[in-house]
């Protein structure tokens, strides 16, 4: 915050809130180590001028199991009826040859109360990086060496805080049967939050899902895996060319 004044009146300037500007009497400053809410205010006499300073945060965690706790604003039903609606974690659809892990990001915006300060400019980004194998073979059209954008559709994620000043996020990566007699799935995610196209939050926040198909096993989805953190992704598939 900057008061533009007369040089020689500096020491009548009362500051309260945020800190000292070395060198510049009519300046103060607020630390962005904390998100919190300050209020810098500068009194003359008994004429004042305020200011209210956010430092704004999100804090991402990853919800794999249990109900989708973003149910009521949106939902996995629509989009995947046959793998048991709601529930997060690895499900299977009703013809057992296919499964998708469920996951619901959760962002935590701070400090409270930013939900009714701060309704607009928000946004849900992620990236991944995938490997896919069919009948031993690496599928280049799906495969992802490099991180790249994939950011969930506006159906899958909001964007305005609600009132327990949270953000939520949908995905529901799967395995198919894109070839015969095997095919194999490694994904990395990371998410993060914009606002106003500045991150507000750490870019560290890694979830994954894996799985493989085989048309000669019993169940033909021996392997479905989804979980927070990065896997490494196997060079070489694990089901040998037919």
């Amino acid at each position: 915050m900057t008061v533009n004044t007369d040089p020689n009146a500096a020491q009548l300037i009362n500051w309260t809130g945020g800190e000292a500007v070395p060198g510049n009497p009519f300046q103060r400053r607020v630390n962005t180590t904390n998100s919190e809410e300050t209020t810098v205010t500068a009194s003359v006499g008994s004429t004042s001028m305020s200011v209210n300073v956010w430092v704004i945060w999100a804090n991402i965690t990853f919800v794999t199991s249990g109900t989708n706790p973003a149910a009521n604003l949106i939902t996995f039903n629509n989009a995947s009826p046959n793998y048991n609606g709601d529930q997060l974690g690895v499900q299977y659809s009703t013809n057992t040859n296919r499964a998708v892990g469920k996951i619901c990001i959760v962002a935590t915006l701070t400090p409270a109360g930013i939900c009714s300060n701060t309704t607009s400019g928000w946004n849900f980004i992620q990236e991944k990086t995938c490997q896919v194998y069919g009948d031993g073979t690496p599928v280049s059209m799906l495969s992802y060496s490099n991180w790249v954008d994939d950011s969930p559709l506006p159906s899958f994620k909001t964007i305005i805080p609600d009132s327990n000043n949270n953000l939520y996020s949908i995905d529901a990566p799967n395995i198919a049967p894109i070839a015969v007699p095997t095919t194999e799935v490694y994904y990395n995610f990371y998410d993060y939050i914009t606002w106003n196209s500045q991150v507000v939050s750490s870019t560290n926040n890694y979830w994954h899902f894996q799985a493989r198909y085989n048309y000669y096993s019993i169940p033909q989805i021996p392997f479905a895996d989804l979980g927070t953190g990065t896997i490494i992704i196997p060079t070489n598939s694990f089901y040998p060319q037919q």
